[in-house]
């Protein structure tokens, strides 16, 4: 897509007090002494929206800062394109999966450097972890990739690459490949197809919450997320239950 006119900070996600939007409006004031013109993008809808408008206000970033609310998928991919930077300030994420979702469509990441986050941002190259809380070390490196064009269009490339290398498909093969392993039933592969497909297809209406049993086996496969605050997770968890192996598994569909 094509990058906007005009530098352009974009935060997209939940507003919460644990996402942390406070940092970057923050920083924005301290940004703004170097690009004055700057437009600040927090699309989303929580909780936090009030105070953080108020926190606007009260900065004087009025007509800097641009709350969108909720967006469609068509938008959300519009933004991401424009956007010269996608800032992730949170105290903590099960992965970060709009941290990926911005550089694979060619923009970088300014984020917390915290758990989740560290695992979704190749630091220096997709774009620059920053200590949790740090509004001015935000500020200073997003300014550096505003201001620097042959830094941000290198880091533009390697955001891309690094986005390629998170693909449904690839997940499900490694999936596959660690429960089978560990499977002391070897329940038959097309089993586990049909288990994967299920646990990786992607559903319009974004995240469920159901528990999927394969017939004839103990291998129980669950997801376990909220609808109206989804957390992204991926990962398998081993406990005994009677001596019965279970599987839990937590993804985004």
């Amino acid at each position: 897509g094509i990058k906007s006119n005009i530098p352009t900070i974009l935060y997209l996600g939940r507003l919460t007090s644990a996402k942390s939007v406070e940092v970057l409006i923050r920083g924005a004031k301290q940004i703004l002494q170097k690009v004055p013109k700057l437009k600040v993008i927090i699309a989303g809808d929580g909780p936090s929206k009030s105070s953080l408008q108020k926190l606007t206000q009260t900065l004087g970033l009025g007509r800097v800062v641009t709350f969108t609310g909720k967006v469609s998928e068509d938008e959300k991919i519009k933004l991401y394109q424009q956007a010269w930077v996608f800032v992730n300030p949170s105290l903590i994420e099960g992965w970060g999966i709009t941290t990926i979702e911005a550089n694979a469509c060619g923009t970088s990441v300014v984020a917390s450097n915290v758990a989740g986050l560290r695992d979704a941002v190749h630091d220096q190259h997709s774009g620059i972890l920053i200590p949790y809380g740090k509004s001015d070390q935000f500020a200073k490196s997003i300014t550096q990739l505003l201001t620097n064009r042959t830094l941000r269009i290198r880091m533009s490339r390697e955001a891309i690459l690094w986005a390629k290398q998170f693909d449904w498909g690839k997940s499900a093969s490694h999936l596959l490949r660690v429960i089978s392993a560990n499977n002391e039933d070897q329940l038959a592969p097309s089993n586990f197809q049909i288990l994967l497909s299920q646990l990786f297809a992607r559903k319009n209406n974004g995240i469920e919450s159901h528990a999927i049993s394969i017939p004839g086996s103990k291998l129980l496969s669950t997801i376990n997320s909220s609808d109206t605050q989804p957390q992204y997770h991926s990962g398998i968890y081993q406990k005994d239950n009677n001596g019965t192996k279970k599987y839990f598994i937590k993804t985004a569909l």
